[in-house]
């Protein structure tokens, strides 16, 4: 079982709270234009990994390539999707790409506004306040590569793995 959704991230940095001498403000610096990368993501339940690709929109064309990405990480393996009910989900060409392969793929869509039950969100969280939260990384490719070194340790699957035995 594979729980998806994007997430964007923004060379902006996204601002927290942080630790600095009394009477001191951390100074973080920013874009002066933002840019943006789309990931799209895919947890597994059962390993706590997350299948990830980037791209410049969040579009059905680019869903569809992602489901595509998923069926070479998983070759031959029925795949169940949940997912939120975003548009993008729900195209033509989405319905149509799943029923060409509908021995791969079923699409379990979520209730409306409810990203608590999809455990792919708290994946987003741990990563962005990991590399995004009070730092500017200059450019978008420098940003993304700490995104992707973030996952490569897997240092998020913990948390995610003991949130998910503790909702079992």
């Amino acid at each position: 079982m594979l729980y998806e959704d994007e997430s964007d991230f923004h060379l902006q940095p996204l601002i927290g709270n942080s630790y600095s001498p009394s009477g001191e403000q951390t100074l973080v610096p920013g874009a002066g234009n933002n840019r943006r990368a789309t990931c799209f993501g895919a947890l597994n339940v059962d390993s706590g990994e997350v299948t990830y690709r980037f791209f410049g929109r969040k579009r059905a064309l680019e869903f569809i390539e992602f489901l595509k990405h998923l069926r070479t990480r998983y070759p031959g393996v029925p795949k169940i999707v949940v997912l939120d009910n975003y548009s993008t989900h729900r195209t033509k060409a989405v319905g149509q790409y799943v029923k060409d392969h509908a021995d791969e793929f079923e699409l379990l869509y979520l209730p409306t506004y409810s990203p608590h039950l999809n455990p792919i969100e708290d994946v987003w969280r741990v990563v962005k306040n990991a590399v995004c939260r009070n730092r500017f990384w200059g450019d978008i490719e420098t940003l993304l590569a700490q995104v992707r070194r973030y996952f490569a340790t897997k240092a998020y699957k913990n948390s995610i793995m003991r949130k998910l035995m503790r909702a079992a």
